[in-house]
């Protein structure tokens, strides 16, 4: 960071108009029904980061399909949609005139007119560098044996052989896993079950010291419960020498290399030779590894540049070392802040490139290296260096510094492969001391070492290694996460020292000096040098998170797939928590029929019962009113309703609607409505022996994104770690309300009060409590009292004062012109409610931004028209929050994190 110059009288004068301002604006907001605060409270935005993006964004998880952990949330106009007839361009008017039917119909008031288009802004997303990490080993989940036992086990790029200790173990046998019993499981076959392994005896000798020996067994391998292989060759190790905790206190190794023997030529017929993987970019979150089509396909939309794997490097490598384990690529160059290091191709390509996931660091040439400093050194100039930490010899004090400015570094393979490093890919920053950042690079001690590219460098890259095309492929946009369960989409990679490891004896502790040494012996077995001392522990920095804003959009309703009939048939419904009927369009459909799913035939399902199936839902005619004035009448149904393939409801009633009024892209061209209320026909009461009417979702940031929506067990787990605040659900609110209403959808809540940048509104509680107060996933802006509206308008006003104005969007009365800041100040909107629940707003759910203009940020609030108007929670203030609907305990709990801190995905 630049000193601060001296002051000037340029400065002292500019000092004092800036306090007499302030002055002037402090006195006008607090007479106009704003308390003043100690410290204002900001979130500090990159007004480039909301740029709209074309393309979706989705987690590695994330998909349409119902085979997957959770169903899928996205915004109806956004590219994440499921229906191919979103309307990106729809107008900013049409969104309010959606919002205001809607708005009507929560205040039980009549409307006639219906607008079915939202408009979504798409705005582009530029990554924050969060946490950074360093490990060197990272562990992963198997299962053996028949009943399947599972097994944490490093994964490793750079040799063939998967083994766990075994029983009878006799030295090296501390794990926090189970050893194998080959007694305990009715598969298992002893001695070697492939013709190319040699006898029975089995013997792994690594390069920095550590060994395992025992015998040969065959078993059946559980990857996913798909994904299930017989006679299983792997090793039993008896033997395990290099301390009790080697092997990070995993049970094992899993082979990922190119030889024989290794998991993925084992998994060939299936696989084909295929598999992805991220490493987390923080010890305290997870990465993924993937096989086969889902590595092809988790990677599909990372952007990838391939680099052809290289057949025979020019450097002299020990062929049996080359063939049967490691990954070469050709190097050609590297640059820094845009500009290409001054070094001759000829430099890096003298040198044999290896891509490992078991070495920490990046080991370049000496030459290359010292380029790389130079560059990196002229890049870092403003920040004040740091005493080197061993190797580590260009770090520098970032103590007192909010934010780093760290020089792009993009690798340049054979190919046309260019690949950016990901923030924490580019330094390095010891355990004990998180405010020392280095270069993470090391000069090779040896002019013949080859070049290997470590894990460090590889950390926030979906990476894609295809044997069968002899090429990797290298990400280009940031890779997600993957979840630890074995009938998950995929198996978890966690740093074997962060929180997230699936080993208990983790040693967030260890030193840095340890990891260095663990990586120094990992580098000479790579380099086919002998090396004697083994090191186990690996430093784990753990540092804060600091979350960035990315995009911010609007929309009004969101779709997710639900499967109906046998077989099942996928349907993209709207999810809305103010209705109880869950419906779609059947044939024979005579109005209102244009959809982009297909028509659900009863005539096709062979579980399908006409007509009502609940005592409670009167006779078979099926209609649904809607609010703002569409309508969707037919007959009753009952069949089977598919969420996940663990989740099958049979008899199951839903609305066969055929006649669908208010357009014919009505309904925003899904089949029809998931309603989410608390009424007896609706799904969370259906499915309540199961779900406990419970569900959660988080409502997507922007439109290139997805959310999630999850019921029961599953709910409550994917919002465990989010601070969740909880408030009680109103049983009668003081609002007079028509009592079939209240009973039978919407959900209640008590708002006391609002603060703005840590000032609390003065609004009595009593004029927040006089109004029933609703939660709603349908309705875009939040809508407030009149009297609590103009307070929090004057309060934002006072906070964005340095903000030049902008025309008024319709009924957004409070906007500001962006265009030209590089960063945006918004002051944080913390909500009050009953039970001492404090829910601070993200930031993508203060503002609405209309899509034609993007550089116009207005306050994403509106005043509601009639003094009798109940408040409604919108779904703009609900974004990025992990929201949890829990009916048995009757209430609802708000996230405190940023949604998704508990979900795998």
């Amino acid at each position: 960071m630049a000193l601060t110059s001296l002051p000037t009288l340029s400065n002292h004068l500019s000092l004092w108009k800036s306090l007499f301002f302030w002055l002037i604006c402090s006195s006008i907001a607090i007479s106009l029904g704003v308390e003043e605060a100690e410290k204002p409270q900001y979130h500090v935005v990159n007004v480039s980061s909301l740029i709209p993006k074309p393309s979706c964004t989705r987690h590695s998880k994330g998909s349409s399909s119902l085979g997957s952990q959770k169903l899928v949330v996205a915004s109806k106009n956004g590219p994440c949609s499921p229906s191919s007839h979103t309307k990106q361009n729809s107008a900013f008017v049409e969104a309010l005139m959606d919002d205001k039917d809607r708005v009507l119909s929560l205040n039980f008031k009549k409307v006639s007119k219906f607008y079915s288009k939202v408009a979504a802004s798409e705005l582009g997303s530029k990554v924050q560098v969060s946490q950074l990490f360093h490990g060197g080993e990272y562990l992963t989940t198997i299962g053996l044996g028949t009943p399947k036992v599972d097994y944490h086990v490093i994964m490793d790029t750079g040799s063939d052989s998967t083994w766990v200790r075994c029983k009878p173990c006799s030295k090296g046998c501390k794990t926090d896993n189970p050893l194998f019993d080959p007694s305990k499981s009715s598969t298992y076959l002893n001695g070697s079950c492939k013709t190319y392994s040699g006898n029975d005896s089995f013997k792994q000798n690594y390069g920095d010291g550590t060994k395992s020996s025992g015998h040969w067994g065959c078993d059946k391998l559980s990857l996913e419960p798909s994904d299930v292989f017989e006679n299983f060759q792997f090793g039993c190790g008896l033997i395990n020498t290099g301390g009790d905790d080697n092997f990070a206190s995993g049970a094992g190794v899993l082979g990922l290399g190119r030889g024989d023997l290794s998991l993925i030529s084992q998994t060939a017929l299936k696989f084909h030779n295929t598999f992805s993987y991220c490493l987390p970019t923080t010890s305290s979150s997870e990465g993924y590894l993937e096989f086969g089509d889902r590595a092809i396909s988790v990677t599909s939309s990372s952007g990838l540049q391939f680099t052809s794997l290289i057949k025979e490097p020019s450097q002299s490598i020990p062929s049996h070392y080359f063939q049967n384990s490691l990954y070469y690529v050709q190097l050609l160059g590297i640059s820094v802040a845009g500009i290409k290091l001054n070094v001759p191709s000829t430099v890096f390509t003298s040198r044999a490139t290896v891509i490992d996931s078991g070495t920490v660091l990046t080991y370049l040439p000496k030459t290359i290296y010292i380029a790389l400093r130079t560059a990196f050194k002229q890049s870092m100039a403003q920040y004040p260096p740091a005493a080197a930490q061993k190797k580590l010899d260009t770090c520098y004090n970032v103590k007192g510094i909010s934010r780093v400015s760290l020089p792009y570094i993009v690798f340049q393979f054979g190919n046309g492969a260019n690949v950016s490093l990901d923030p924490s890919g580019i330094v390095w920053i010891p355990q004990k001391n998180p405010y020392v950042w280095c270069l993470g690079f090391a000069a090779n001690e040896n002019s013949d070492d080859i070049t290997i590219i470590g894990n460090n460098q590889q950390r926030g890259l979906d990476i894609l290694f295809d044997m069968d095309d002899s090429r990797i492929g290298f990400g280009t946009k940031p890779c997600r996460a993957g979840s630890s369960s074995l009938g998950s989409q995929k198996l978890v990679v966690a740093s074997k020292n962060g929180p997230c490891s699936p080993s208990s004896h983790t040693k967030q502790n260890s030193t840095f000096v340890e990891a260095l040494m663990d990586d120094k012996d990992r580098v000479l077995s790579l380099n086919f040098k002998k090396v004697s001392k083994f090191y186990s522990k690996v430093a784990a920095s753990e540092l804060g998170s600091r979350v960035q804003v990315s995009q911010l959009f609007h929309g009004g309703e969101y779709l997710t797939t639900i499967g109906l009939g046998t077989p099942k048939v996928d349907y993209h419904v709207i999810m809305d928590t103010g209705s109880d009927s869950t419906w779609v369009r059947c044939k024979p459909c005579s109005k209102g029929c244009k959809t982009d799913n297909p028509l659900f035939d009863p005539s096709k399902s062979s579980t399908y019962l006409n007509g009502s199936c609940k005592t409670y839902s009167g006779n078979d005619s099926f209609k649904q009113n809607y609010g703002d004035g569409t309508k969707s009448s037919g007959h009753w149904g009952c069949d089977k309703l598919s969420l996940e393939p663990s989740d099958v409801f049979e008899n199951f009633q839903f609305g066969c609607g055929l006649i669908n009024t208010g357009g014919g892209d009505n309904f925003a061209s899904g089949a029809g409505v998931l309603g989410l209320g608390r009424g007896d026909l609706s799904l969370i009461s259906q499915t309540a022996l199961k779900f406990h009417n419970t569900f959660s979702y988080c409502l997507p940031t922007t439109s290139s994104s997805e959310g999630y929506l999850e019921f029961g067990d599953r709910a409550i787990s994917v919002t465990s770690s989010s601070g969740l605040q909880f408030t009680s659900l109103i049983k009668e609110p003081s609002q007079s309300i028509p009592s079939h209403y209240f009973q039978n959808s919407l959900y209640y809540v008590q708002l006391l009060g609002i603060s703005v940048a840590g000032i609390k509104l003065n609004v009595p509680s009593t004029v927040f409590t006089s109004r029933a107060t609703v939660i709603d996933s349908g309705t875009v802006l939040t809508y407030l009292p009149k009297t609590i509206y103009i307070a929090l308008r004057t309060a934002f006003k006072q906070s964005m004062a340095q903000y030049p104005p902008a025309a008024a969007q319709k009924k957004l009365d409070t906007c500001y012109n962006v265009k030209g800041i590089s960063r945006v100040s918004l002051p944080y909107i913390v909500f009050q409610f009953g039970n001492g629940a404090n829910v601070s707003l993200d930031p993508s759910g203060i503002v609405w931004i209309p899509q034609k203009n993007p550089y116009v940020w207005c306050l994403g609030f509106a005043a509601n028209e009639n003094s009798d108007d109940i408040t409604i929670i919108g779904n703009n203030l609900q974004r990025g929050l992990d929201i949890l609907f829990d009916m048995d305990d009757s209430r609802i709990g708000f996230g405190t994190k940023p949604c998704g801190t508990g979900l795998s995905y």
